[in-house]
Order: structure tokens, then C-alpha cells, then sequence
């Protein structure tokens, strides 16, 4: 089994059993795209590779928050602010970023 991920320059071989029919690919990126082939081995060399088969590890959660910048939070009036943030680079979204939620509470010093 041959597998590459297919935005890096990365590519693994598993050799596995005769009598094994499938076997579960561990360790991968989350939300990746990798390129899979299969070819039978003997003692003579490698047989034929399988056309590639392009699949997807799921998506997951975020794994960082987005940038913050404080420099660029304004106060525009007595009751506006304005939150400015950096997009969160895509190897951290782990998925198709929907868009960001932002909170705020009040404060009371002393609590």
C-alpha cells in the first residue's frame, strides 16, 4: 500500500500480510487529501499499482483561535467597539471554516 499526501512532498509504504484484506491507515493530518494505491508484492519485485484513489480524513474542530490584534480593537463611539482579528491560516481550521464566533461579557472589577 502506497499512500501520499497530496499538498506535501510526503509518501509512506505499508507492506502488509498475504492474508490480510484491508488494514486501517493511522497517524494522519486532520482534513487532509491523500492519494492511495495498492500493488501486490512478491519475491521477484513489485506487480501493477491500483489507479490512484483520492480520499479525505474528516474535519474536526479548530485547533488555535484566530489572531487577535489589540492594536486594532477601536473604540467608535460610547457604545461600539470594533474587534479587528487575522484569518485563521486553513492547517488550523481542520475543515471548511464557517466563520468565527465572537463573545463578549461585561466585567465588574472585584469579581
Amino acid at each position: 500500500m502506497n499512500f501520499t499526501r497530496a499538498e506535501a512532498n510526503f509518501t509512506k509504504v505499508i507492506i502488509i500480510p498475504p492474508d490480510v484484506i484491508n488494514h486501517h491507515v493511522t497517524g494522519l493530518m486532520k482534513y487532509t487529501r491523500y492519494v492511495i494505491s495498492l500493488a501486490a508484492v512478491n519475491e521477484i519485485g513489485l506487480g501493477v499499482s491500483s489507479d490512484d484513489v483520492i480520499v479525505w480524513t474528516e474535519e474536526d474542530v479548530p485547533s488555535r483561535a484566530p489572531n487577535v490584534n489589540i492594536s486594532q480593537i477601536y473604540y467608535t463611539s460610547s457604545t461600539k467597539i470594533r474587534v479587528h482579528w487575522e484569518p485563521l491560516p486553513q492547517r488550523f481550521a481542520h475543515g471548511r471554516l464557517l466563520g468565527y464566533r465572537v463573545e463578549y461579557r461585561g466585567w465588574k472589577q472585584g469579581t
